[in-house]
Order: C-alpha cells, then sequence, then structure tokens
C-alpha cells in the first residue's frame, strides 16, 4: 500500500514506481491511496494497463472512496462496501 498527498494528479511515474516494488515472492497486488484523482478515469485505465501488462493489480483509492468504505461498514452494508474494489478489480481481469 502506497499513501501519496500531492498536489498535482498522480501521474504514471508514480504508478510505475509502485508496479516496479512488486515481484513473485513479493506479490503483485496493491492499494494506491491519494487524497483525489483530477483524471480518475485515466488513472483507472493506467492501473489496467498495468494489469494487463503482467506487472501488478494496483486499485487507486481516493479521500471519497474510503469515505464510502467506511460509511456502508458502518451501516451494516461491510459486504456491500467491497463491491466497488471488485468492479475496480474484476475490469483488469475482463
Amino acid at each position: 500500500m502506497e499513501c501519496k498527498s500531492c498536489r498535482d494528479d498522480i501521474a504514471n511515474n508514480e504508478l510505475d514506481q509502485l508496479a516496479g516494488r512488486f515481484s513473485p515472492s513479493r506479490g503483485k497486488f496493491g492499494l494506491l491511496v491519494s487524497r483525489q484523482f483530477d483524471k480518475k478515469k485515466l488513472f483507472h485505465d493506467r492501473c489496467r494497463d498495468t494489469a494487463q501488462d503482467g506487472r501488478a493489480f494496483i486499485l487507486a483509492l481516493d479521500d471519497g472512496d474510503l469515505r464510502d468504505l467506511v460509511e456502508d461498514r458502518k451501516t451494516e452494508q461491510f459486504y456491500q462496501a467491497w463491491e466497488p474494489l471488485k468492479e475496480l478489480f474484476d475490469a483488469f481481469v475482463s
């Protein structure tokens, strides 16, 4: 897991930096958490490309995603809270 508090949108450099830390012995799944993504769809597309290249599966989350997960958990919808994460991951393998 890596957390970023960048003023600018997270770019390929940060994604490549995190993807470079993965290996068969360390695993190939990670979370990148940032305050916000100005171009969230574009970054998700980059994460999908990274997964399809066989480098890593990286889910990108921002404050809003984390807030939604916490709120869903508070309302006892814990398993539903994981659905957005599952949808992100499913986009990598479809």
